[in-house]
């Protein structure tokens, strides 16, 4: 069980930073400016 727990964990965090990963990308294509990271 604390397995699988840490597994998920992992996959949401990785999944979340490939979210951010390309919203960044997105934004510093459309906007060339450099923003501040929230």
């Amino acid at each position: 069980m604390r397995l699988t727990n840490m597994r998920l964990k992992i996959y949401i965090i990785q999944v979340i930073t490939r979210e951010f990963v390309k919203c960044h990308d997105v934004l510093e294509k459309n906007i060339q400016s450099p923003y501040p990271l929230l």
